[in-house]
């Protein structure tokens, strides 16, 4: 358990470090920016890579299914 939460607090190092960037850095308005990029970032993954299954699809034949 020590282990565990020494490496999950290691783990948080880098994006604090970052953050402190981001914050202090050019503009009081770059943390939005940043944010925002990365919103839209996951919007267009999510987009990209989202393949919904949906429900009228036909289901499989009686026979491949095991019980």
């Amino acid at each position: 358990m020590g282990i565990f939460s020494s490496v999950q607090n290691l783990a948080q190092v880098p994006a604090s470090v970052l953050v402190g960037y981001v914050t202090s850095s050019i503009t009081s308005a770059t943390p939005l920016v940043v944010s925002g990029i990365c919103i839209a970032i996951a919007g267009l993954l999510f987009l990209g890579f989202f393949r919904p299954t949906y429900v009228s699809d036909d289901p499989a034949p009686a026979s491949a299914m095991s019980h």
